[in-house]
């Protein structure tokens, strides 16, 4: 083929390198940044063509040229040539709606044209949803909460919100909710009204899968294009390019070689290579000859027929393309002929024969058209992702594969790994049976695909041999997503539907049955438990003449349907398979809300009602719920939202509840009718008409053309009137029936009505009624004469119709007598007319909430016109306004400035059912006590009636009921798949259930569950036969153990998976968390993530049935083929370490490198921190080949050597992703770079343990807390460490490449071999002695922190141990004889934990005492001492210095997953190493500070124990004088430290030790460990001999260093501690009098006991809730405050005896115990409370409980002086008012409702808004997301409960 001529201009691929994190967001996306290409229109017409400049980390080169739309410029040249001018400023054709249209004619326009069917190959476009709505909000007149747009404030569409940082389109949106997807024309017209795009996005329409189903293609894959060279250049770089999967395979190829081709090569012919996948770090667009063979390469045929899509190209696949020269294709002659196999025969499943290696030579029609570089046996093809020709296959564990992440496919990973550890169906692949039973000609499968892919994949988990331990299954995605489009792309998806697919797709691959019979369904005729069984057989044989596979027989079971007519009580019973179980969790998420409710009738107050029902109830339920609770018909109750004064959403029948939150005003109104809100209400003559009223400031005559919405000022709140249809032909009637509803929201309803007077005896003939007036106490008011009348209020109503009527007397005051003849009573003759104006609108459908069509003005006149005789005035979709002027507004509602005086709408009563409340309190026992699996399995099994949406059509009834429904589990699976339904999706809310279900790890018994077994058994002790059946043994208990967990973590619609599976070769539990592998325990799969569960059933006898048999025999017949094999004449001896395939290797795995051995650290697990594969044993060369290399037979010369740079790990260690959003690169595709890193220091011994700071061993044992900072960049480069110092510290230089000036440094370092980096004193002073020092990162700040003037010349990270310094000064002084003694050697191993016997080979660890030495050695090194003088100092500080260390737990390496910790919440261990090292004894419960501090003090002084008498310590008084170091391990806080150094301080003092200096601070951690280690430094005496003066010793101590590290102390010896006079004890004391008694002293003081009990077992539950909620501390303070109320009870200070005396010593514990703001309020209100007591008690010392009650109460008034916080506040304040207010109704007798109030108040909490306390401080989104009740109100609530009990 010739290439067609390449473009003219494009971004050159030289400018940019790839970025990794580039590539991920463009392996997920699709809008790359590129240049748009320039082509001929002949080129256009035939080529499109889409480049990418991938991008480089640097942010200097994120420019906006990088963000061109290069999808864009795809698409534009895809042949339609109208779209490259929609990207102009000016569209080139005018769209068929102008700019100047109406709104309606637009919105039909677009509407249309959306609504059309898409069709392929056409371009769509995307416009983002916010702006949509914001459209047809403008252009509909529809006004939501947000107010109005103008269609002139639109805006040209803004796409920004749908793109990642990267410009690419985010994978978590979706149609409907992020975006809306318009044509071609439309888009078009948006660019003529609105102008140019900000970021247009326009899409392809394809055909996806084999179903050829049309979709909108999102992400078109991304590919990456390399050009064949000769050699490898650095530049110019490889490039990304877009193309659509929908485009032929001719053209892909096509738009390939013209990205790649120079300008020699434009006319020349091309191929196309696909290759593996290429390293990380490659950047070059030369792909070498000499790699092609290594890199798996297949030709990719042209074809005009096969998509880029058939042929299973995705995102990050390789392409290389290769141009034919003179001589031919370069590839034919650098190739090699194909090797020659001898020999052993082929193992049994041979790593280069799996399904992915035979796609080219496949067997259906749909095969790959890719044509492998060799011929014969061997082929290149995907079964050896990993190119590189240095990769070496090596032994791996089988089962234990990760599966690499390609973005948002851990959902596929995490369905796969519980599925292939399913040992029948793995043995059944395996064993290579699967492709016996292949059906490609179902019309129901995949062609076998399916099936293949997967069998191939179970090859590679279970190999016992490959590259890598890690391996990204590109070639299984591309076959499901072929199959199933939903797959498609990389968005999330359900992991669930996943595993349904799947076992679904490999039942239809491997059906047994080729031609499927048409079978008919039994029906259930009646008749007893043996009917039923034959009823239950007879389907399940039906069932099984279509169905027979390996699926059936492992997966599927068989359940029982019984339906039941309520009406004829007809059963109908079925019998289903199901292949998993969907249990739904009985947890019944509630929505609350607070419902104002409006009744009819007047005499009845509107009242505010808090509810609280399942999330998914409907406002049907809602009314039913609220009917029950206020007496009213649920069917004649309206919903409605209210906001900005008018009705906003018609709350119908249907709608779920949970659409609205909790901001939103729902109002329900009683009606005398019903509310026509179910959409199955079908009206009946007569009906009243429901219409809205609006009130709304007066304005001036208008057109009634003009939209209403425009001209109505809205105030107050709506209402609903009814209107018979015999009262809507009269304007004054209808006024008045508007009037009378309006006298429930004004004060001065008796104003609305005319009144005259008249006298009791004409009363009695003519009844005053007052209609629908509230009651009134009295009222006075000025008549027209002038005079003076006051009204009293009638005692007895008289009936009405629906108002409520009340008779009201008046009097006047100057008159007023007596006698009844001189009571004048008012006589109600009317309503005023002239309150407000009636108007009316139309089009207010749903009573003004519709957001469609314009509301008009209609005026009376014209509907009296209108309507015939006795015609109704009023229409569907009529509401009235009532307009008032300015001054009766104010005087019967008010206005904002006099804040609506007059206006009732915001006063409403609280009403609480006791239903609610008694929901409430069985919601929070409920809670406590948990879920099971069983309960789930319950509510699968629980009978339910079905809705009104979904009714049975009755054969009996001959119409459709709402039966009752009830299914049961029948026949039991082998393997129990069992689905947790944690999702639910309604219309506005996507919710996830995260409640732990606690289920079994073993002995799950379904036997009672089972139908078909009971009823077995009870036919059979009937006698009857049950042979026929085959139902197995009755006896044998249906009991089930896990083996797989598949668990999702995050919200709906994200978030990531992750799979627990058992591992049934080793037996050993494993966390596949995609490519990373840890080992794990059974029970950590059971969390609050889990959600589906694999259960395999116990059994005596082999599990599968006919599948089992078919396995063994196939077993048997591999075995004997090999045996055939091993027969024949020239065979040889299988070498042991040979592959000889997963059935005969796995017995013979080779045992496991011994612990010691640095290599096992990743051989024996998988790195749960890295994504490069772990290292084998096997990858180490042989004794022989090691000889041949040169720096081992010594051919090099040192310095030579020394010169040489080394390749070593990066540090980093990846943690394992919590989201799936970041695409891994395959880790095969990695060098194999191993981290052989030790844990041993150069000048400091230390010892190598299994897992070190410094090594980062996947089995470490690391605490519980992560880091997520650790896991940034610049945490796994040691380098950028070492710079950070540089930065600190100007003197000092980092050198990478050992150019120290000082040449016998630099040969020193050189000498070591094993060279990292350097940080050295850049102006150290070369006629002085250096001190160098060795050590691994993860110390911080020793030992690079100590580099600086003062301390140390010069800090080597390196990866050698003793040996290794050793070895340099060894070789240094061999080749320099006479400069051997210029270097000394020391070795510091100060801890004392490690005891003389234990380190007698090895020696002792050195720990913090090493700083010491550094700081010493070096300030006399300063000062110009000789390099013996300053070797002597150092090896004596090295002798006189011990150290022990005391952790409560390991550290955590940053990077790695956290695991559990090894130590008990109550252990600590003393001894523990800075490596992670176990300690030498543990201490349980945890000791305090004061006992603690000396027994590790006798560890450091001790003489008499002859492990550890390391120092020559007298023991005498005085004579002992140290320096003390305490040391940060790296988790305690300078808070604790400070106590630590306290209390060291006060422990030497007592042994008589002398203190000369004290250094406290970090000095040498071990990451984050929490713990701490003491040193001291045993000072010389004036009588020692041989020994460095002390003073000496201290001024070099004291000197100062401006080492970064290094923490200043004080130069003076520590005073003694000097304490302050302890003030007087307070003695509480009663004020005056005898002491008040308790009722019952006894009583008293057991339920203080309780109660401080109570709040210290609490204490971590509080700590919990203010860890989130505060500052963490509230737990600890209540208990400290308990534990002293405790103290004072043992001390008879508290007792009921005295109760104010006690409550005052309760006050004086709070403020001396507890401290902070809670001891305060505490203290405050205890001491009010005590002087309550006082003075509410009468003169009887016996304290009543009324007298308790105002006690409380005024002690609850003095707090309020001294704090602004008032219920509801998020606060302690809301449970102790709502006890107290609750207990002062009832003048203290019913302490029981009080605690339950308090209790309520405090549970509310948790959905309150903070408004006082710490909680106030706190984001107020996390609150409402966590969901914690506020700390301080949990502690009264324990408090009261305790008491109660």
């Amino acid at each position: 083929m010739t290439i067609p001529p390449s473009p003219a201009s494009s971004s050159s691929p030289s400018d940019t390198q790839p970025s990794r994190k580039r590539q991920r967001s463009q392996s997920m996306q699709s809008d790359a940044s590129s240049s748009s290409l320039k082509r001929t229109a002949a080129d256009l017409d035939s080529m499109d063509i889409d480049t990418r400049s991938p991008k480089t980390d640097q942010m200097s080169t994120l420019t906006i040229v990088d963000s061109n739309l290069e999808i864009d410029s795809y698409m534009a040249e895809q042949g339609e040539d109208d779209t490259p001018a929609l990207l102009a400023s000016e569209p080139s054709v005018w769209p068929e709606v102008s700019k100047t249209s109406s709104p309606e004619e637009k919105v039909a326009y677009v509407e249309t044209c959306k609504a059309r069917t898409m069709a392929v190959g056409e371009t769509w476009y995307l416009v983002e949803r916010s702006w949509w709505k914001r459209w047809r909000k403008a252009l509909t007149g529809g006004v939501d909460k947000d107010g109005p747009v103008n269609e002139q404030d639109l805006g040209p569409v803004d796409n920004s919100p749908l793109l990642d940082p990267y410009d690419n389109l985010l994978v978590s949106i979706s149609e409907g909710v992020d975006m809306e997807f318009v044509p071609q024309e439309v888009w078009r017209c948006f660019i003529s009204w609105y102008g140019d795009a900000i970021r247009p996005l326009p899409r392809r329409v394809i055909e996806r899968g084999s179903s050829k189903q049309i979709t909108l293609e999102l992400w078109p894959p991304s590919v990456k294009v390399f050009r064949l060279a000769k050699t490898k250049s650095d530049f110019p770089t490889f490039v990304y390019i877009s193309v659509s999967a929908g485009e032929t395979v001719k053209t892909f190829n096509r738009l390939l070689a013209a990205r790649a081709a120079q300008q020699s090569q434009k006319d020349a012919a091309f191929r196309v290579w696909k290759i593996a996948p290429v390293d990380e770090d490659w950047k070059s667009m030369n792909f070498p000859l000499s790699m092609l063979q290594d890199a798996n390469g297949k030709i990719l045929e042209d074809s005009a027929d096969k998509t880029a899509e058939d042929e299973g190209i995705i995102s990050d696949d390789c392409f290389v393309v290769e141009f034919k020269d003179e001589s031919g294709w370069p590839s034919d002659s650098a190739l090699p002929p194909p090797p020659t196999v001898t020999g052993a025969p082929p193992p049994l499943f041979n790593s280069k024969d799996g399904f992915f290696d035979r796609m080219s030579k496949a067997t259906t029609p749909s095969a790959t058209a890719l044509t492998s570089v060799t011929r014969g046996d061997n082929s290149y093809g995907f079964s050896t992702p990993s190119w590189k020709s240095t990769a070496k296959d090596k032994p791996l564990e089988p089962g234990i594969l990760g599966l690499g992440n390609m973005g948002n496919t851990c959902f596929m990973n995490s369905a796969l790994q519980c599925l292939a550890h399913m040992k029948e169906l793995t043995d059944y692949f395996l064993t290579g049976l699967y492709q016996e039973e292949l059906n490609p000609d179902n019309p129901l499968g995949m062609h076998g695909a399916i099936a293949e892919t997967f069998g191939a994949l179970l090859q590679r988990i279970w190999a016992t041999s490959g590259s890598s331990n890690s391996y990204s299954p590109r070639e299984f995605k591309s076959q499901l997503q072929r199959f199933a489009p939903q797959f498609t792309g990389y968005q999330q998806h359900d992991s669930q539907e996943l595993v349904a697919f799947l076992l679904d797709g490999l039942h239809e691959d491997l059906n047994r049955v080729l031609n499927k019979p048409y079978v008919e369904n039994p029906d259930w005729l009646g008749g007893g438990d043996l009917e039923l069984v034959e009823l239950a057989q007879k389907s399940w044989e039906g069932y099984m003449k279509r169905n027979d596979s390996v699926i059936v027989d492992l997966f599927q079971g068989q359940y029982k349907s019984t339906l039941i007519c309520p009406e004829c009580e007809k059963v109908s019973i079925t019998f289903d398979p199901f292949m998993y179980l969907t249990l739904p969790l009985p947890v019944h998420k509630k929505w609350k809300h607070t419902i104002y409710f409006v009744p009819w009738d007047l005499r009845k107050p509107h009242v505010k009602v808090p509810v609280e029902i399942n999330r998914d109830a409907s406002f049907k339920d809602l009314k039913i719920l609220l009917g029950r609770w206020m007496d009213a018909n649920p069917d004649n109750l309206l919903t409605l939202e209210i906001f900005n004064n008018r009705f906003y959403k018609n709350l119908d029948d249907s709608l779920p509840c949970g659409e609205l939150v909790d901001n939103d005003v729902i109002v329900c109104f009683e009606l005398p009718c019903n509310s026509q809100q179910s959409r199955t209400y079908k009206k009946q003559a007569g009906d009243p008409i429901i219409i809205p009223v609006y009130l709304c400031d007066a304005n001036p005559p208008i057109r009634t053309s003009y939209l209403a919405s425009k001209n109505t000022s809205l105030f107050g709140y709506p209402s609903i009137v009814a209107i018979a249809p015999e009262q809507a032909n009269d304007v004054e009637v209808m006024y008045d029936l508007v009037l009378g509803r309006l006298q429930r929201w004004t004060a001065n309803a008796r104003d609305l009505f005319k009144w005259e007077e008249s006298t009791v005896s004409e009363m009695d003939h003519v009844p005053i009624t007052l209609s629908s007036m509230p009651p009134l106490d009295s009222l006075t008011e000025i008549s027209e004469d002038g005079s003076v009348v006051t009204t009293l209020q009638q005692a007895d109503p008289t009936d009405g119709d629906i108002v409520d009527e009340k008779g009201i007397t008046m009097v006047d005051e100057d008159d007023m007598d007596t006698s009844n003849a001189d009571i004048i009573v008012p006589r109600r003759v009317g309503t005023k007319k002239d309150i407000f104006n009636l108007r009316l609108q139309t089009n207010h459908k749903e009573y003004g909430t519709s957001q469609y069509g314009t509301s008009r003005w209609e005026s009376w006149e014209r509907r009296t016109e209108q309507a015939e005789a006795e015609a109704i005035l009023l229409r569907e979709g009529d509401a009235f306004y009532c307009e008032f002027d300015e001054n009766m507004k104010a005087y019967y509602f008010g206005d904002d400035r006099s804040r609506w005086e007059h206006a009732l709408w915001d006063s409403w009563q609280e009403f609480l059912h006791p239903e609610y409340l008694e929901s409430k309190k069985a919601f929070m026992e409920k809670k406590n006590k948990g879920i099971t699996l069983q309960d789930c399995l319950d509510e699968f099994t629980k009978e339910e009636k079905l809705g009104e949406d979904d009714p049975w059509y009755c054969p009996k009834c001959k119409k459709h009921q709402q039966a009752t429904k009830k299914f049961d589990l029948w026949k039991a699976p082998d393997v129990l798949v069992v689905h947790l339904k944690r999702f639910s999706n309604t219309r506005s809310m996507r919710d996830k259930i995260d409640t732990l279900i606690d289920f079994p790890v073993e002995g799950l018994d379904l036997t009672g569950m089972i139908g078909e077994r009971e009823i077995a058994k009870k036919l059979a002790e009937q006698g009857v036969d049950l042979s026929e059946f085959e139902m197995g043994s009755l006896d044998e208990p249906l009991v089930y153990d896990l083996f797989a967990v598949d668990e999702h973590m995050g919200g709906l619609g994200g978030g990531h998976y992750r799979a627990y599976a058992l591992n049934h070769l080793n037996e050993k539990w494993y966390h596949f968390d995609d490519s990373y592998v840890t080992l794990a325990r059974a029970t950590d799969a059971v969390n609050p993530n889990a959600y589906v569960l694999f259960y395999r059933r116990r059994s005596t006898a082999p599990i599968g049935g006919k599948t089992h048999h078919k396995i063994e025999k196939a077993r048997l017949k591999s075995q004997n083929d090999v045996n055939d094999s091993m027969n024949l004449e020239t065979q040889l001896p299988t070498p042991p370490s040979e592959d000889s395939g997963y059935m005969s290797a796995l017995p013979l795995r080779e045992p496991r490198p011994r612990p010691a051995d640095p290599w096992s650290i990743r051989s024996q697990d998988s790195n749960a921190s890295s994504s490069v594969a772990s290292p084998s044993p096997e990858d180490l060369p042989s004794f022989e080949e090691s000889q041949s290399q040169d720096h081992v037979n010594g051919t090099l010369d040192p310095l030579l050597l020394s010169s040489e740079r080394f390749d070593f790990p990066d540090p980093s260690a990846k943690a394992s992703p919590t989201s799936s959003n970041e695409a891994e690169i395959d880790s095969e595709d990695v060098d194999q770079d191993w981290d052989t890193s030790t844990s041993v220091k150069v000048g400091v011994r230390e010892v190598n343990p299994e897992s070190s700071p410094d090594g980062g061993s996947s089995r470490l044992r690391s605490s519980s807390s992560t880091s997520s900072i650790s896991d940034m960049g610049s945490f796994s480069d040691v380098n950028v460490q070492k710079d950070r110092l540089c930065a600190i510290n100007s003197d000092l230089v980092l050198d990478e490449k050992n150019k120290s000036e000082d040449y016998l440094l630099q040969y020193l370092l050189q000498a070591s071999q094993l060279s990292l980096l350097a940080v050295y004193l850049g102006k150290h002073d070369r006629t002085k002695v250096a001190l160098l020092c060795g050590g691994g990162s993860g110390h911080e700040p020793a030992h690079a922190g100590y580099v600086g003037q003062g301390i140390l010349t010069e800090f080597r990270n390196y990866t050698g141990d003793v040996l290794n310094f050793g070895l340099a000064k060894e070789q240094y002084a061999a080749l320099h004889p006479d400069k051997a003694e210029k270097v000394k050697f020391v070795i510091v191993g100060d801890d004392v934990a490690v005891g003389r016997t234990q380190g007698s080979i090895v020696g002792r660890r050195g720990l913090a005492g090493t700083v010491l030495v550094y700081k010493i050695a070096e300030a006399l090194a300063h000062r110009g001492a000789s390099l013996d003088e300053v070797h002597n100092i150092a090896q004596w500080v090295a002798s006189n210095v011990a150290t022990i260390g005391v952790g409560l737990d390991h550290c955590h390496v940053p990077g790695t997953a956290a695991v559990s910790s090894h130590l008990h919440a109550s252990e600590i261990e003393i001894g523990m190493g800075i490596h992670n090292e176990s300690g030498n004894r543990r201490l349980s419960p945890n000791p305090p500070l004061n006992e603690l501090i000396p027994h590790l003090l006798d560890l450091l002084t001790s003489t008499s124990d002859p492990e550890r008498s390391f120092l020559p310590f007298k023991g005498q008084k005085g004579k002992d004088e140290v320096v003390v170091l305490v040391n940060n391990l790296g988790g305690v806080s300078e808070l604790e430290l400070g106590a630590i150094v306290g209390e060291v301080h006060t422990a030497l003092n007592a042994r008589s030790i002398i203190i000369k200096r004290v250094l406290s601070g970090t000095f040498m951690t071990s990451l984050n460990m929490p713990g701490f280690s003491i040193s001291l430094l045993l000072l010389p005496s004036k009588e020692t001999t041989s020994a460095p003066e002390q003073p000496l010793l201290l001024s070099l101590l004291d000197e100062h260093s401006n080492a970064p590290g290094w923490k200043w102390s004080s130069h003076l010896t520590p005073h003694e501690q000097i304490l302050l006079a302890k003030p007087a004890s307070y003695v509480a004391q009663a004020t005056s009098g005898a002491p008040l008694k308790a009722t019952d002293s006894a009583s008293f003081n057991t339920s203080i006991k309780r109660a401080c009990e109570a709040l210290i077992s609490a204490e971590p539950e509080i700590t919990q809730m203010d860890t989130i909620a505060g500052d963490g501390d509230c737990g600890l303070t209540l208990k400290a405050g308990a534990e002293a109320v405790l103290r004072k009870l043992a001390e008879g200070k508290v007792d009921g005896a005295d109760l104010g005396g006690s409550i005052i010593y309760i006050a004086q514990v709070a403020e001396e115990a507890m401290g902070g703001t809670s001891g305060a309020l505490y203290s405050i209100f205890f001491s009010a409370l005590a002087q309550g007591l006082h003075v509410n008690s009468t003169a009887s010392s016996s304290v009543t409980a009324e007298s308790w009650s105002k006690a409380l109460t005024s002690a609850l008034d003095k707090l309020y002086t001294y704090t602004r916080a008032r219920p509801p506040s998020r606060t302690l304040v809301d449970p102790l008012s709502a006890f107290i207010e609750t207990l002062a109704k009832t003048s203290g007798r019913n302490y029981k409702a009080a605690v339950e109030a308090a209790a309520l108040a405090a549970e509310e909490t948790r959905d309150i808004e903070a408004k006082a306390g710490r909680s106030a401080y706190v984001e107020g989104d996390r609150l409402k997301k966590e969901k914690v009740a506020d700390p301080g109100a949990w502690g009264v609530k324990t408090i009261l409960e305790s008491l109660l009990k």
